[in-house]
């Protein structure tokens, strides 16, 4: 039997039994029955190589075995204990409650990083912090109000990071130019709405051509209203980094839905609007750990979330759920025996203003990026309702491995093919590093309800949402950790890396 050996699984018993996250094993002439599978010594295949049969097609694994108990012992998984709620919620409890808001270049920002480097380094990764430039907002002081018949109604407001100061901080009267945005840009001309409080009715400009647009027409400020947050609040928000450094800014303030609503509905037309917004040159940070894989020659895994917020929230969602998960995994991991692929766990700083840390960081190992087979990024992971996307850039079959995986492990997600720029994994796609983005929203169209303002709070955040996500995702995430070779290529759709390239230079002026 050492010298010749076969053994037949039914397909399912395997899986069941095994719980191999992705397809089945057949011999090397790829024999299959319809709902049988054959494994192979020497007799078939060269000193007994272990082949993977995925769904569409074969996967050498690369691995070899003498005889079947060395086989069957190298399929047992892993042992990957479940997640700690427990562990969640203090970790929450940390970041939310202890330290609070952590705006870029903020005191409670670098707080929160220098935990979670602790963190990292408590569960035995090596930990350290990398120290970057960026813009933070010292203060943004504002006021809002419309003119109604003999008063002023006013509302909540607040100055977008980026945002210019009305002049010397103090109010400022005029009609308001109400602009359903960004069907309205074509009415833009060059000092068209000189002297008027510009009212954007959606989304801010998204495209260089609209941004300068709005420049030229020279409104006195812009008040922003997100048509995606129909409440009495307002929301945080910035201005990108790049734009404001090449072309200017203006005075801009975010203001709530309901507010625009009812002074549309009484037919109002004039708008008071004071701005003080004072923006200094500060640091932010990146909070790295290690996981040192035996093979160091093997691109790793590399699992990202970001710890600042917008001013005025402290984040829970946003993405306080994307850090406690990244700490929880990587306990989990270290805990474990030892992986053949090393494991970064990267916690970015000013993801709010852009992804200002995660291209930083790009930037600074742009060598060792080669390193990197696979970037998994986690950001606004636990609503208690909702619907988690799996954003991608990468190989074809790369989605669909992980959408099997976590469908197997009870989290059902759906595939959004968008190349999407705004979020950490975009300045690795941009460089070719294949990418996936999981991203719980609540809103019809992919939004959160919640989304930067005072509501996204640890009432409206689960831990068991999250728990369930990572004990979902770890599995195949151990399996790619100890693949000498993995079940999808690293080469990005060409479509793809053209489309994430354009955005890159346009959004980030990155040079690539």
């Amino acid at each position: 039997m050492d010298e010749q050996w076969s053994l037949a699984f039914d397909k399912a018993a395997l899986l069941s039994t095994l719980r191999i996250s992705s397809g089945w094993f057949t011999n090397s002439s790829a024999e299959v029955q319809k709902n049988k599978c054959y494994l192979a010594n020497a007799a078939t295949l060269p000193q007994g190589k272990l082949w993977g049969c995925e769904e569409d097609g074969l996967t050498r694994f690369g691995r070899t075995f003498k005889h079947p108990g060395a086989l069957m012992a190298e399929l047992q998984p892993h042992p990957c204990p479940a997640a700690s709620e427990k562990n969640l919620r203090a970790h929450w409890r940390q970041l939310c409650a202890a330290i609070g808001e952590r705006r870029a270049g903020g005191a409670g920002e670098l707080r929160a990083a220098r935990y979670i480097a602790a963190r990292l380094a408590d569960s035995g990764l090596e930990a350290r912090i990398e120290r970057f430039p960026c813009l933070t907002l010292v203060s943004g002081a504002s006021e809002v109000a419309a003119r109604d018949g003999n008063r002023w109604s006013r509302c909540s407001s607040q100055c977008l990071v980026g945002s210019a100061s009305t002049p010397a901080g103090q109010p400022i009267e005029g009609e308001i130019a109400w602009l359903d945005f960004p069907e309205a840009a074509h009415r833009l001309r060059p000092g068209s709405l000189r002297g008027k409080i510009a009212l954007l009715f959606g989304a801010l400009p998204d495209e260089p051509d609209s941004h300068r647009r709005l420049l030229a027409s020279a409104p006195a400020a812009v008040l922003c209203v997100d048509d995606r947050l129909p409440f009495s609040w307002h929301k945080g928000d910035a201005l990108f980094p790049h734009w404001v450094s090449r072309f200017g800014s203006l005075p801009v303030l975010s203001v709530p839905y309901q507010a625009a609503w009812r002074w549309r509905a009484r037919g109002l037309t004039r708008a008071r609007v004071a701005a003080a917004a004072r923006h200094a040159r500060a640091l932010s940070s990146n909070a790295v750990g290690t996981l040192p894989g035996t093979d160091p020659r093997l691109p790793g895994l590399l699992f990202c979330a970001h710890h600042d917020t917008q001013p005025g929230t402290i984040g829970a969602d946003d993405n306080a759920s994307g850090v406690v998960f990244l700490l929880e995994a990587a306990r989990l991991l270290a805990g474990g025996p030892p992986l053949l692929r090393t494991i970064q766990f990267v916690s970015f700083g000013a993801e709010e203003q852009l992804s200002v840390g995660s291209a930083r960081y790009v930037g600074r190992h742009r060598r060792q990026l080669g390193r990197v087979g696979l970037v998994i990024n986690l950001d606004s992971v636990s609503s208690p309702l909702g619907h988690t996307s799996l954003f991608h850039s990468g190989h074809a079959r790369l989605a669909p491995f992980f959408q099997r995986a976590l469908r197997r492990g009870g989290c059902d997600v759906g595939i959004d093919d968008t190349v999407c720029p705004y979020a950490d994994h975009f300045p690795f796609a941009a460089l070719g590093v294949p990418a996936i983005w999981l991203y719980r929203w609540n809103v019809r169209g992919g939004h959160r309800w919640q989304h930067h303002g005072p509501k996204d709070s640890l009432t409206n955040v689960s831990a068991g949402q999250v728990a369930g996500l990572l004990d979902a995702l770890l599995p195949p995430a151990l399996r790619l950790a100890n693949a000498p070779v993995w079940p999808f290529g690293k080469a990005v759709p060409a479509a793809v890396r053209a489309r994430t390239r354009g955005l890159a230079r346009t959004y980030f002026g990155m040079r690539l």
